[in-house]
């Protein structure tokens, strides 16, 4: 005589199996990537073989056209005799030149007064940071899931934002703050959070690739798209702004993070107090 499966042995590989054909079929109910954790730059990682001199230059973010641009220079066999700092350069050069054609007259009269670097008050870089800039930071961040929500927790300044994940509409007419209001959904393996109600960042000085082309005004929109890769476990942004009393179209600008799970937050101060943040 021939035993057939139990009947609850048999219901559970016909669930199972149910399940394996919708992840694999139905968009959105595979497995998700797990963007917890805390994350942290080329600054303060720099001893890490995966960064390149790219990374290095973009260490507090900048635009992905920098990032892309030197790191093809620096790939092409024809530049090996080249030094970087020339490579860097020519990076530069054509950054200025697209940022600049991108611009409104208003947006190229902030870039040019931001090259002004003359008489800068050193303590204005220690007001809390626009969107961009926070966004972007050199510094350690911490990302934790809070119920079907995301908080983002930044070492710099200390600041937090909340990442809506329950397809909530954005606020109409809502006061605007630094880090604006977020909502995110997945694409796939890739975090979209868009942002609204950004105030302006108006800042000089400093030849940092996002200080010097980050200055945008009120009203901003922000989408940022974050993926995480492996070999080694990174976090990759790429954030575009409209603004289009300073950009006559978007604007993209790129960070990484390496994943570093034994890292913990640090209070972060102008007068460099230390301690953990609790």
């Amino acid at each position: 005589m021939v035993m057939g499966k139990p009947a609850s042995v048999t219901s559970k590989l016909k669930t199972a199996s149910a399940l394996i054909f919708l992840m694999a079929f139905v968009p959105g109910l595979s497995a998700q990537p797990d963007f917890s954790g805390v994350w942290s730059g080329a600054m303060t990682t720099q001893d890490h073989l995966y960064w390149g001199p790219e990374d290095y230059l973009c260490f507090p973010g900048c635009p992905k056209l920098l990032h892309d641009t030197l790191g093809g220079l620096l790939d092409d066999p024809a530049n090996d005799d080249r030094p970087t700092d020339e490579l860097v350069g020519q990076t530069f050069g054509v950054v200025i030149a697209d940022r600049m054609g991108r611009s409104t007259p208003e947006g190229v009269r902030r870039i040019e007064e931001s090259s002004d670097t003359e008489d800068v008050d050193m303590a204005k870089f220690c007001a809390p940071y626009g969107f961009v800039r926070e966004s972007l930071n050199a510094l350690p961040m911490q990302i934790s899931r809070e119920g079907q929500h995301l908080k983002i927790n930044y070492e710099e300044f200390n600041l937090s934002r909340n990442i809506y994940m329950d397809g909530r509409a954005h606020p109409a007419g809502g006061e605007l703050t630094p880090l604006g209001y977020s909502t995110g959904h997945m694409e796939d393996d890739v975090l979209v959070v868009d942002t609204t109600g950004i105030s302006g960042d108006y800042f000089i000085g400093l030849n940092s690739p996002t200080v010097h082309y980050g200055s945008y005004a009120d009203g901003a929109t922000v989408v940022e798209r974050y993926q995480v890769l492996q070999d080694p476990r990174r976090l990759v942004v790429e954030l575009t702004i409209t603004e289009p009393s300073t950009l006559t179209e978007p604007y993209t600008w790129t960070k990484t993070w390496l994943s570093t799970p034994d890292v913990t937050l640090l209070v972060d101060s102008c007068e460099d107090v230390p301690g953990e943040i609790e």
